[in-house]
């Protein structure tokens, strides 16, 4: 099976990552509990939108600095070890291409992200790469996989661990530990 794999909040620690620069930055600015809604980026910072944050962001170097989520370097090794096709898709911008490149290299060595279509940069727009499932934690994005069909699996976070999220997609995991039952419980069903 071909896995589509999202990086940041799947792979990548983000939240945790840029947090912990911020706070670096800024000791006793950050509002951590406004970090649980997905814009958090800006109402639990001093940063007036989005842009502002993005462009810091950059600066403070956030990309390539980012912890691994605890159990996706090994999960995901077994699964490619065992016949599976690890891809990467991320919202990030094309600007981050390099930075976005390295940090896999480092943390998921045995995956080229040079090898054309190992890392894909889609926006939000990841149901165009061919996948058999998708793991990801955008709500946005959740939604618009489910709305073109495709086998989505959400990585359960504090911001889209709504009621609404989890009647829109059934298969969840909330640690990398489950997801390998759940590549399965798809592949049987994709066998069938």
């Amino acid at each position: 099976m071909r896995l589509a794999i999202d990086v940041d909040g799947v792979v990548a620690d983000f939240v945790g990552g840029w947090s912990a620069i911020y706070e670096h930055w800024w000791p006793g600015r950050l509002d951590s509990s406004k970090l649980v809604d997905w814009d958090g980026i800006v109402t639990g910072t001093h940063f007036k939108d989005e842009d502002e944050f993005w462009k810091w962001s950059d600066d403070a170097l956030v990309w390539s600095s980012l912890p691994v989520v605890a159990g996706s370097q090994g999960v995901l090794h077994d699964l490619h070890s065992a016949g599976h096709e690890v891809v990467f898709v991320t919202s990030r911008h094309e600007n981050a291409r390099l930075s976005t490149n390295l940090w896999i290299t480092k943390r998921f060595g045995w995956i080229d992200p040079g090898e054309l279509g190992r890392v894909h940069f889609p926006g939000k727009n990841k149901h165009e790469v061919k996948a058999d499932l998708y793991l990801d934690d955008n709500p946005e994005v959740l939604v618009d996989l489910k709305r073109w069909q495709r086998n989505t699996c959400r990585f359960v976070r504090p911001w889209n661990d709504t009621k609404y999220m989890k009647s829109t997609i059934p298969l969840n995991i909330r640690t990398w530990a489950e997801f390998p039952a759940v590549v399965e419980a798809v592949q049987e069903i994709l066998d069938d």
